[in-house]
């Protein structure tokens, strides 16, 4: 017996899917982003998204704001990358 199920995946849980996707993208680039929670906002085009990370880092003398942007398309591919430093 088989089971087919013509249900579409609930919507929240398909958003965290994306977001944690996009995260893990994020840390491996830019490592200092690790236990960032991005802000998500829509995007110029129909569909896209923007998640944007922002932190403070230490740089011994000072500190610095780096700020990096992901815009995924409504397929959830990531289209670009964007850092401040």
């Amino acid at each position: 017996m088989s089971y087919v199920s013509n249900l579409s995946p609930c919507p929240a849980l398909v958003a965290d899917a994306l977001a944690q996707r996009v995260t893990s993208h994020v840390v491996k680039r830019f490592p200092y982003m690790r236990g960032v929670t991005p802000r998500k906002a829509p995007g110029q085009s129909t569909g896209q998204e923007v998640f944007t990370f922002r932190t403070l880092v230490d740089l011994g003398a000072g500190r610095m704001v780096c700020v990096v942007r992901v815009v995924v398309d409504a397929d959830g591919h990531i289209l670009r990358t964007i850092s401040s430093h």
